[in-house]
């Protein structure tokens, strides 16, 4: 299926490196994933110290991932309908006082897991609206031969988060733990006065009469669901988030319970990080050279094969380098997938398609922190086998699915035709 002509000629872009509005929304998002991240250990660490249950800290990860699902149904038929500049703005305004808000909670001793709940459920709502928001305004942004490093950027994005907000949270919340909170709330904050800077170039105007959400919805889904190859990466991100999204919270669950400071645990979540930036620096020729198909196969059978050792490593950093080894590869297969599902996709269903992703993923992420507590909370060793065990079973399906095995034959088909 062919793309969507932009309002701008390939030649007329910038490289990346000087490309003002990538620059901006790249820089905008590299803070707020960096306050996001100190919050992900901030969070739990906040609610044991309060509550000291391992199951309510998965409740605020279930309900973040539970926000992220409810909204991601709407999220795509919004983006697609709505002017996305503003939905960007719109959401980091939104976080950026849910997390004031947290913060004066904290300061005057009305923290509690309900606020926590409803802060988490905020941030997962306005997360879910602006990654659909981002990912179908991108390919205005930058050129279809760019498409590739620009996603590759944001994997390396995400991941610098990842690297330094860990650590930056455990050890800010080691001090006081208000502190990654401020953090958080002001790297939204910044984010805001960035991304209004933003040019976005306008959009073509669609002939076809506005229906309401919901049908605008179905329309996106039921084009998702004729896409095979797409079908089939979706189905795979579920399983992957989940396996993924438990077992970084059983870590710090275990972690904790072992008597690893909260600095260190911070530490483990930068190794990943670690992990994931390094490999987004190679992320372009690897998936040159990988394809799609042999990049998810690589991730799952290294995740599902690493995966026990944690069960017997000595707690604390052993972890961490765990951790970073398996995301080393993510980069690679989630930029290959991302790029091949934005150029396969019409620019006003592109909404709907991250929508669509950011649904299936936040399955995984609401249900995996929640099966994780309630495991670790019986056995510790058991949880972490039972992850190991859900990875090679996907790892096996994906390596037999012949859909996604076909999708380094689209990509040179596309190449070739020069679309």
């Amino acid at each position: 299926m062919g793309t969507t002509t932009t309002a701008e000629t390939p030649s007329s872009y910038p490289p990346l490196s000087r490309n003002r509005n990538y620059i901006l929304l790249w820089s905008s998002q590299t803070l707020s994933e960096l306050g996001a991240s100190a919050s992900i250990i901030a969070f739990p660490l906040l609610v044991l110290a309060i509550s000291g249950s391992a199951v309510a800290a998965g409740l605020v990860g279930f309900a973040n991932g539970a926000a992220r699902f409810a909204t991601g149904v709407l999220a795509g038929a919004l983006v697609d309908r709505w002017d996305r500049k503003k939905v960007l703005v719109t959401c980091e305004v939104s976080r950026a006082i849910a997390f004031i808000g947290l913060v004066i909670a904290i300061a005057t001793d009305h923290a509690s897991v309900p606020v926590i709940l409803f802060v988490a459920l905020i941030e997962g709502m306005f997360a879910t609206l602006f990654a659909p928001a981002e990912e179908a305004t991108l390919p205005r942004l930058v050129s279809e031969q760019q498409l590739p490093p620009a996603v590759a950027g944001i994997a390396a994005r995400a991941y610098l988060g990842a690297t330094v907000g860990p650590a930056l949270g455990g050890f800010l919340f080691g001090i006081n733990r208000i502190f990654p909170f401020v953090a958080d709330a002001i790297s939204y904050v910044v984010s805001t006065v960035a991304v209004l800077f933003i040019r976005v170039p306008p959009r073509e105007k669609t002939k076809k009469p506005l229906r309401s959400i919901l049908p605008e919805t179905r329309v996106g889904l039921a084009w998702v669901w004729k896409q095979p190859k797409i079908r089939a990466t979706f189905f795979s991100q579920v399983g992957i988030s989940f396996v993924f999204a438990a077992l970084f919270f059983v870590v710090i669950v275990v972690a904790n319970a072992k008597g690893v400071p909260a600095g260190e645990v911070g530490l483990i979540a930068t190794m990943l990080g670690v992990g994931g930036l390094a490999g987004a620096f190679v992320a372009s020729p690897l998936q040159a050279k990988l394809g799609p198909y042999r990049s998810i196969v690589a991730l799952t059978w290294l995740s599902g094969v690493l995966i026990p050792l944690i069960a017997v490593v000595p707690a604390g950093y052993w972890y961490g380098v765990l951790l970073g080894v398996m995301a080393f590869l993510t980069p690679t297969a989630t930029s290959s997938v991302q790029s091949y599902q934005m150029l396969s996709t019409p620019d006003e269903l592109r909404g709907r398609l991250s929508g669509t992703a950011h649904l299936f993923g936040g399955v995984g992420q609401s249900l995996g922190p929640l099966a994780g507590g309630l495991v670790v909370a019986v056995d510790p060793t058991l949880a972490v086998l039972a992850c190991a065990a859900i990875m090679l079973v996907i790892a096996t399906s994906v390596t037999v699915s012949p859909s996604l095995r076909d999708l380094p034959k689209v990509l040179a088909a596309r190449e070739l035709d020069g679309n």
